[in-house]
């Protein structure tokens, strides 16, 4: 109890469990994620072990910024990709994530250490005053960015103040800044043009998989139509090519 008493102790709680809370997303079966940490992209389908009100949770953005693509996908047929120039739009943002990796590391490493090892009040405020200095950095960056970016004044401001505010939520601010742009396109077809050879095979086999058990479902439903449609699709999907994008 003494423990949940510490200032420190307590500051560093409401660090990671807004992060937390900001770092998960909830999707529909239908439903994946693309992101990109500043060196290649991954998919992200969620796992049916933890559903809440029947979407999948994920956690893509857990101590890490990411550009994100949220996209779905339909079982009936396959829609095109979304186009290269707004998935350059979304990679546009990519000069501002150094600035989520270093407050990441200066919050969910440095600052606890700083508590476990007892270093003292003075390195803890100089830890918090170098993540303000990275929150400022950031709301500066992205202002000298705001014309490229095709920002509004207010949604500058809106930003900068998130940042200084509240830091935990600049770490991700990269994602929900990327999640915004208007990127359209089938998530299994924009996959394939941006996943590694690798990691595009491994989510056409588990969709595949996922596709299979959802026409098992509408069969023993009664749904014949229903479970056609389905089985079609996961042939569809498996038929598609594996090559690096």
């Amino acid at each position: 109890m003494r423990l949940l008493q510490d200032p420190a102790f307590q500051l560093i709680l409401l660090v990671f469990g807004i992060h937390l809370v900001d770092a998960g997303r909830l999707l529909w079966a239908n439903e994946g994620l693309l992101l990109n940490t500043g060196f290649s992209w991954r998919a992200m389908t969620g796992s049916d072990a933890w559903r809440i009100a029947g979407r999948r949770l994920v956690l893509p953005l857990l101590f890490r910024p990411a550009l994100l693509l949220r996209l779905t996908w339909q079982a009936e047929a396959v829609r095109p990709a979304a186009t290269g120039s707004a998935v350059q739009d979304v990679l546009a943002l990519r000069p501002l994530m150094v600035w989520g990796w270093t407050l990441s590391v200066l919050m969910f490493v440095m600052l606890p250490l700083t508590w476990a090892l007892s270093l003292g009040d003075g390195v803890l405020a100089a830890v918090l005053v170098t993540i303000y200095c990275q929150a400022l950095g950031l709301a500066l960056h992205l202002a000298v960015m705001r014309r490229q970016l095709g920002m509004t004044p207010g949604r500058l401001l809106g930003c900068a103040l998130e940042c200084l505010v509240c830091p935990p939520l600049a770490v991700t601010l990269v994602a929900r800044l990327s999640a915004r742009k208007a990127v359209t396109g089938d998530f299994l077809a924009t996959a394939e043009s941006l996943l590694p050879t690798q990691r595009w095979a491994v989510l056409r086999e588990r969709t595949a998989s996922q596709l299979r058990e959802e026409a098992e479902d509408a069969r023993e439903a009664g749904d014949a139509a229903a479970a056609q449609r389905l089985e079609q699709r996961r042939a569809a999907v498996q038929g598609l090519p594996i090559s690096a994008p």
